[in-house]
């Protein structure tokens, strides 16, 4: 792990990064300071994965809370459901 907090995977050549917990915190922290929109926002695409255009695409009748998904109509694949919890 470097100074970054990333570490590469040699064998395939694959960065991948990761937040520190104080890393996580101040963003949300800052998100949440902008607005309760924004905080909303980063937490669903840290948690979910969503690419950026998915994300930015949902609607609230994409979210499905008796059945606790959100359903992702557009993708680059697939259409697909995401479980959310309480």
């Amino acid at each position: 792990m470097n100074e970054h907090g990333s570490t590469r995977v040699s064998d395939i050549g694959v960065l991948k990064l990761y937040l520190s917990d104080d890393e996580l915190k101040n963003l949300l922290d800052e998100a949440a300071r902008h607005s309760v929109a924004m905080r909303a926002i980063i937490v669903v695409s840290l948690a979910s994965g969503l690419r950026q255009g998915e994300l930015l695409r949902l609607k609230w009748k994409d979210v499905d809370f008796q059945r606790q998904q959100i359903i992702i109509l557009e993708t680059k694949t697939i259409s697909r459901a995401l479980s959310i919890c309480r």
